[in-house]
């Protein structure tokens, strides 16, 4: 894993914004995860980290269009995706990312 100081980096991730709504989704990419979460912790500090994967820079636009177009997803905006089963969509990313997982928290 690219970790520098404590800060992710390099990595597209999968976040639950808010635990009272479990199928909606924040997906994106970043190169500094500890400060690109640090707004959304301000504001919703229950969040939930689901996924992790290392990744190019590159890879979040397709990454996004594939997710979105998976059946039972529903996009809300740029990068929050509604699911209709959570798990399933995980096992969907994990399977699209392959090996490039680096952690479920």
């Amino acid at each position: 894993m690219n970790k520098t100081n404590g800060k992710y980096r390099n990595v597209f991730y999968v976040i639950q914004v808010h635990p009272s709504i479990p199928g909606e989704l924040k997906l994106g990419r970043s190169r500094d995860l500890s400060k690109r979460l640090r707004p959304y912790k301000t504001l919703c500090p229950r969040l939930k980290l689901l996924r992790l994967y290392r990744v190019q820079p590159q890879a979040e636009k397709p990454a996004i269009a594939f997710l979105f177009s998976l059946p039972g997803s529903q996009r809300i905006s740029a990068e929050v995706v509604q699911v209709a089963d959570t798990t399933d969509f995980l096992v969907q990313c994990d399977n699209y990312f392959g090996k490039k997982r680096k952690t479920t928290v």
